[in-house]
């Protein structure tokens, strides 16, 4: 192909890449080219892709890279929250969650951080295959996409860190709203609350022994009582004050 000639579709059809790894592309200097992911870029800058095809093309990749972070952080979210509903200490087990990411945060670099903060993304690893999974229906097609952008595919340097520190970034936002509005008291708070739970431990007691039958497991049954007692009182109670009143602990 003559310069000028190469278009977004062949970009999405790996026609591009393809081409770039037989050598089949006259006078492209690749001296400096960061993966596949750029291979468009440079492409574009040496005269090989037109203003209007680049466009497109970049406008494709960070539809990519944006719809590959809200998945793959709604997914771990969706997997956090499922073993958050049997967690004994609900708060500490969303607080270690979140030192946890922050760790892997507080690892990446000053440069990568300032453009995870910043809001920017990056192209690192998002090449034809990642347009096709992200266009597949199949869920699985997900799976992939995130180990394709996080770990070092072929003719990629390096993972996209950048992607990488995005989910973790989202995922402790949604975590410490869930912390804010579920779990956070004050003093005075808790002080209210404790003698009002004391109050009501008799009512406690019998609903846990009541609902203890129709559920499958001590920290479930705890669980049902929590609930019950949100639409009876009014209030919130943890699952370990409950299991304490009935000696489960």
């Amino acid at each position: 192909m003559s310069k000028g000639k190469y278009t977004f579709a062949d970009w999405k059809s790996g026609q591009i890449e393809k081409d770039y790894a037989n050598k089949e592309i006259e006078g492209f200097n690749d001296q400096n080219l960061y993966g596949v992911g750029y291979l468009p870029q440079q492409l574009h800058e040496q005269g090989f892709i037109t203003d209007k095809e680049y466009s497109k093309i970049e406008k494709a990749q960070k539809e990519i890279f944006d719809k590959s972070v809200e998945n793959a952080y709604k997914s771990f979210l969706n997997e956090f929250l499922e073993r958050l509903e049997n967690a004994y200490k609900p708060a500490e087990f969303i607080q270690n969650r979140i030192n946890r990411l922050q760790s892997e945060l507080d690892r990446a670099s000053n440069h990568i951080l300032e453009q995870v903060y910043e809001g920017n993304w990056s192209k690192v690893g998002i090449g034809h295959k990642a347009y096709a999974m992200v266009n597949n229906s199949d869920g699985m097609g997900w799976t992939y996409l995130h180990n394709t952008i996080q770990t070092p595919a072929d003719n990629t340097r390096s993972a996209n860190h950048v992607f990488v520190s995005t989910v973790s970034l989202y995922q402790i936002e949604e975590l410490e709203k869930l912390l804010k509005s579920e779990y956070s008291k004050s003093e005075k708070d808790d002080r209210r609350s404790y003698g009002q739970h004391q109050k009501n431990r008799k009512w406690i007691i019998e609903k846990f022994e009541e609902q203890e039958s129709k559920q499958p497991s001590q920290n479930k049954t705890a669980i049902a009582v929590k609930e019950l007692y949100k639409k009876e009182f009014g209030l919130n109670i943890d699952k370990s004050t409950v299991l304490r009143y009935n000696d489960r602990m």
